[in-house]
């Protein structure tokens, strides 16, 4: 998934220093890893959303 699709998901909460701040197992902020492809636009890596 990438950065800006991940920007409108309900459960995103921030984004920081390469990690995606995420609410989406409640009021525990988790950090998903982030990585940039070849062409600059950057990727959620273990979205929990989508396994």
């Amino acid at each position: 998934m990438k950065l800006e699709d991940c920007k409108n998901c309900p459960h995103h909460s921030g984004y920081s220093q390469g990690q995606i701040h995420c609410r989406y197992w409640g009021t525990n902020i988790n950090s998903v890893a982030t990585y940039q492809d070849g062409n600059g636009i950057i990727h959620a890596v273990g979205c929990p959303k989508e396994k």
